[in-house]
């Protein structure tokens, strides 16, 4: 079965994970999907967030399986 998978571009910095980009790909791996600004922005306002709350709000945005939700 071809699941998408999410690639999440952040650094860690002294307020906590800043998201600076995502992408989505498909199962055969090409990218399918990319955030709009906004979106990146609205999970970077939320505080203190950790690298499985991230996951999971990509995974519910794009219905990526939660273990596809990948860090850079």
């Amino acid at each position: 079965m071809n699941l998408n998978r999410a690639l999440v571009v952040a650094n860690q910095t002294a307020e906590g994970i800043n998201v600076i980009d995502i992408d989505i790909y498909n199962g055969s791996g090409r990218k399918i999907d990319h955030p709009s600004k906004r979106f990146i922005d609205e999970i970077n306002a939320l505080p203190m967030l950790d690298r499985d709350q991230i996951k999971s709000i990509i995974a519910r945005q794009y219905g990526v399986p939660l273990q596809n939700v990948e860090f850079d």
